[in-house]
């Protein structure tokens, strides 16, 4: 629009009246609108990308009124069909520390939850746990992003990677999920209560009438002035905090764990080089698959190090130990003869000192406190934020990369849902860690099976018969009944421009649409899709060049490429990679084809350009599509003394003053080098 406006070669636009439909014809109406802002809009955007749609609104009490419209549009937005079934892909982490994670593939209902995820994997035989074992996650760079609720929509997965950590059996010891069914009304009773417009969001009861029928509910975070009077018989009300938008969710009701237990989060970590720094050359760097363990609260510190060292067996292969060693660390200086190892331990205690003092003596301070027969893992743990760059319990300007937790059988104090890393001794991460078996998960057998079935597709005519569907709108102003009505509106495409834009509205509110819609690269028939009324010769681009034909020049040039004015070309798409939430464009686009080369389609990622297959380039994640019809040659925009040397070829005289422009380094229109100017 922007681009059009700067392009227009109407300066002063006038005031224009649009008449009303008033039961004529369509195409006279068509084109009275049409040169009705013709008046107002002439340039080459319009003669490129705009058409014309057709919008009808009736009112089924009232058959006589008559409101249609012909507007312009620059691009085409289709509504996109959801899917009826997901294909979801989760990371079960087992609590046996030797087992590896499992990768599990589910095709479900759209319309699921991750509660259905969750007691469909708790179904599977190689697991085989109870649905409230298993707690939900969105693990994002080697961390746990948030704590995920099973009320959550399978459509908002897209945004998450999520894992499900087994919870352990402690028997008697947990609390059964309470059920809030209780439906009495009461004053400061709190209901999921669906509000005028149909949104479902937690209020409570702030007033009742005498018959207890009708009560005055205030909605949670919203002002008194929305406060709304309900009956307590309409099927607005449900249990507090089910279904509400804004209700509040507590993860613990939906596992199995004792009051006295929770959750801690463990992150690998280790130390990075870095080349421009402030106040150290380090920095932290979390890697791996976060674990998770589930312990008392006041845990001793000696412990909690003895569980973490006992879910990281899998992967390290500890040395010998001697029998009254007092560090794991010291042994480790013991086994290396060389004198660089040695250096570098060194170097990593400067780093450590570099730090902090509180963090660079933590190994010493533990070595000291420790019990001779007790050696150390090889590894300090430190309290953090999620993250796992940060401390969690010191004040930002002290740059702490985490608050050491002692290895003394001193009790903790650990809250729910807090974050530990591991940070690993360098020299026994070298030597005995395998990174490999670390990283490794297992696929189950559902993910070969998912993967093997075709990919669920629609027809972007699909996408089109919802476009032209009717919409039903409550309360519309009939001029003929002079009064609010209801009414039905319908918008159909009344005439297709040169270059055709389409839009696949896959991107709403909360979540995206991820339905491929198909679609082909070349002779994509629009004329299934016009409007029964449409005309060929009433458009916005014949009615600006003043081309609109008489009847003897129809019958003469009927057998003129009829077919190839409705024919389109696909020639561009704009991918769409991510979520409702945030995202990547990434763009596809054919070379033009000349002598020398064929037709090719390039990837266009941000500064990065490759080739891509003819086959790869309509997928699910296409948002926009451009089409070129197929009889037009790219000139027709252009003024008539222009345009009409299109197909002639340059003369000698005309290459001889090109050749003297480029060398007198001329400028043209745009105030650019001639030589180095697209236009020219």
């Amino acid at each position: 629009d922007g681009l059009h406006e700067d392009l227009n070669r109407v300066r002063g636009k006038p005031y224009v009246n649009i008449p009303d439909s008033a039961g004529r014809p369509d195409l006279e109406v068509a084109r009275e609108h049409i040169q009705c802002y013709l008046k107002r809009n002439r340039s080459a955007v319009v003669d490129l990308f705009h058409g014309v749609t057709k919008s009808t609104l009736s009112w089924p009490a009232a058959p006589e009124a008559d409101n249609r419209k012909f507007e312009s549009f620059n691009m085409l937005s289709l509504p996109v069909p959801e899917e009826s079934d997901i294909r979801v892909t989760v990371v079960v982490a087992f609590q046996n520390p030797m087992k590896p994670p499992m990768q599990v593939s589910l095709q479900l209902s759209h319309k699921a939850t991750l509660r259905t995820v969750k007691e469909r994997v708790a179904e599977i035989k190689e697991i085989n746990v109870s649905p409230r074992r298993l707690m939900l996650c969105d693990v994002t760079n080697s961390y746990v992003f948030s704590f995920l609720s099973q009320t959550l929509s399978l459509r908002d997965r897209d945004r998450c990677n999520v894992h499900l950590y087994e919870v352990p059996d402690f028997g008697a010891d947990c609390k059964e999920e309470k059920k809030n069914d209780d439906m009495t009304f009461a004053m400061g009773k709190w209901f999921d209560v669906k509000d005028r417009d149909g949104n479902w969001f937690r209020g409570y009861v702030v007033a009742m009438d005498a018959k207890r029928r009708l009560v005055k509910i205030h909605f949670d975070g919203f002002a008194p002035k929305y406060d709304e009077v309900k009956c307590v018989d309409d099927p607005v009300f449900a249990p507090v905090d089910t279904i509400a938008r804004n209700r509040r969710i507590n993860i613990r009701s939906e596992i199995s764990l004792p009051d006295t237990h929770v959750q801690v989060v463990l992150v690998h970590r280790r130390l990075l080089k870095t080349a421009n720094y402030f106040l150290t050359p380090h920095k932290p760097e979390v890697f791996g698959r976060p674990m998770m363990v589930f312990v008392p609260k006041n845990i001793p510190g000696t412990r909690l190090y003895e569980l973490v060292w006992e879910k990281c067996r899998r992967y390290t292969s500890p040395p010998p130990l001697l029998k009254k060693q007092k560090s794991f660390f010291d042994s480790l200086e013991n086994e290396d003869d060389g004198k660089d190892s040695k250096e570098t331990c060194k170097a990593e205690g400067k780093e450590e000192e570099d730090e902090g003092k509180k963090e660079g003596n933590a190994e010493a301070k533990a070595a000291k406190q420790a019990p001779d027969d007790s050696p150390l893992p090889p590894f300090v743990l430190k309290l953090v934020d999620k993250s796992g760059k940060i401390s969690s319990e010191e004040p930002w300007n002290k740059f702490s990369f985490g608050t050491p937790v002692e290895f003394t059988k001193s009790k903790l104090e650990l809250s729910d849902g807090q974050t530990l890393a591991i940070d690993w001794n360098p020299i026994f991460m070298q030597k005995y860690m395998d990174m490999q078996e670390l990283l490794s998960v297992v696929d189950h057998a559902s993910v070969d099976h998912i993967n093997s079935l075709p990919e669920p597709k629609i027809d972007i005519a699909a996408c089109f018969r919802m476009f032209t569907d009717k919409e039903q709108i409550d309360e519309v102003y009939c001029s003929s009944e002079k009064k609010h009505m209801p009414a039905e509106k319908k918008i159909e495409l009344f005439s297709a421009p040169p270059v055709l834009v389409v839009h696949l509205k896959r991107l709403l509110q909360r979540y995206k649409i991820q339905t491929f819609v198909d679609t082909p690269l070349k002779g994509f028939d629009v004329s299934p899709y016009l409007a029964s009324t449409a005309n060929e010769d009433v458009s916005i681009q014949r009615l600006s060049r003043g081309e609109e034909k008489t009847a003897p020049e129809k019958k003469t040039q009927a057998t003129k490429s009829h077919k190839n004015d409705k024919l389109y070309d696909l020639f561009a798409v704009i991918n769409h990679y991510g979520s409702a939430y945030g995202g990547h464009y990434v763009a596809f686009a054919k070379s033009k084809k000349s002598s020398k080369s064929e037709e090719e389609w390039f990837c266009f990622d941000d500064s990065r350009v490759s080739r891509v297959k003819e086959k790869d380039v309509v997928t699910r994640h296409a948002y926009m599509l451009f089409y070129k019809r197929r009889d037009f040659d790219g000139l027709e925009f252009l003024p008539q003394d222009i345009a009409k040397f299109a197909d002639k070829p340059l003369t000698a005289k005309d290459k001889k003053i090109l050749q003297q422009a480029n060398q007198a380094g001329t400028t043209c229109g745009c105030g650019k080098m001639l030589n180095k100017c697209t236009i020219s």
